[in-house]
Parts: C-alpha cells; sequence; structure tokens
C-alpha cells in the first residue's frame, strides 16, 4: 500500500489544519487518545467494528492506522488530543478505479454535533479534489446512522446503491446505503 500510496500522491500525505482542527497521519503517542474515542459504545459501530474493549485492541487499530498512509487522526487543538479518525482505502464497488477511494470516519461522542466533523471533511474534500488524483469518493452508512446520512447529504453524495453487509459483532446482516462524491459534483459545489 505504502509504495501505491507513493506514486500515486508523489508524497507522503500532507497535514491538513482549519480553524480548530489538524488532521495528520497518526502517531504512536496516539494510543491512549484513540483508545479513549475507539471504547465508547456506539462511535466504531457506526462504521461497522465494535468497540475496543482494551488496550491491546486499541494497539492493534493504531498498528492498522500507522501502515496505513492515507489514514488521518482528528486532533481537536483546543485539547492537543485524537479526536477521531477519517480513513480512505481503495474504494469496495469501483476496486479497480484507481482515482477512486471509499471513506470512513468517525469521532468520540463528546465531539460530536458542534460542526467538527463537517469541518474536517471540507477541509479534506478540498485538499483531495485540488491536490491528488482522486476523482471520485464513495461513503457508506448502516440504516442507523442517521447523522452520517444527514453529512453525507450536506456535501452533495449521490445515492449510489443498497446492500446488505454482515457485522460480526452483530452476527447479523445489516442495510447499508452506499453514495459517491465525484470531483466534478464537489468543484460545481464551491
Amino acid at each position: 500500500m505504502a509504495y501505491f500510496h507513493s506514486i500515486y500522491y508523489n508524497s507522503v500525505m500532507e497535514t491538513i489544519k482549519t480553524k480548530r482542527l489538524i488532521l495528520r497521519n497518526y502517531v504512536l503517542s496516539d494510543l491512549g487518545d484513540l483508545y479513549d474515542v475507539a471504547k465508547e459504545v456506539g462511535v466504531l459501530e457506526r462504521t461497522g467494528e465494535s468497540y475496543l474493549a482494551d488496550a491491546s485492541q486499541a494497539m492493534g487499530q493504531l498498528s492498522r492506522y500507522l501502515l496505513s498512509p492515507e489514514t488521518y487522526a482528528i486532533e481537536f487543538k483546543k485539547y492537543g488530543r485524537v479526536i477521531g479518525t477519517l480513513e480512505i482505502t481503495r474504494a469496495r464497488f469501483d476496486p479497480y478505479n484507481r482515482k477512486a477511494r471509499e471513506l470512513t470516519f468517525y469521532l468520540g461522542i463528546p465531539y460530536q454535533n458542534h460542526g467538527l466533523m463537517t469541518e474536517a471533511l471540507e477541509a479534506y474534500f478540498n485538499y483531495v479534489f485540488h491536490k491528488t488524483k482522486i476523482n471520485k469518493i464513495y461513503a457508506g452508512y448502516f440504516y442507523y446512522n442517521e447523522e452520517c446520512a444527514k453529512l453525507l447529504k450536506k456535501f452533495s453524495f449521490k445515492y449510489e446503491t443498497t446492500y446488505n453487509l454482515y457485522l460480526e459483532f452483530l452476527e447479523q446482516e445489516v442495510k447499508s446505503y452506499y453514495y459517491s462524491l465525484s470531483k466534478e459534483d464537489y468543484l460545481a459545489c464551491q
């Protein structure tokens, strides 16, 4: 993945700063912050994963983030701590399109409903669509995640499909809605 990334972007991921946030690569010292966010019931479940039950699970998650140059820690400047994650991977339904990515994101519960994720996504989309070759971003949400649905609509994501996804931690299939945002549509709304 790092080889693909370096060819694709021609550099290491840029740090993005907004009024209240810093989007940056994860570092090892973020372990405690990551665990504090991801152990909260209701945070990771919205992304299709179970909450982190202990520090060893948090270390496993952090290890994955450290190896992924396309994963951002969302740091809240006011407290100097990581409050969430913004991760972009190969698009599940468009895996051969090197210019398409799939977005997953979450924030700790105390930081939700304050416009922080809107601020993070706005800065991220501006970066992606102006400074990289990515031309389409996909994102999905489970039927029980209305907050994500509202956020995707705010950025003019367009409906693609509905499908059922088996979630191990729930031991059942869950209805998921899949949307996309093209570079062309994003720039037209600017």
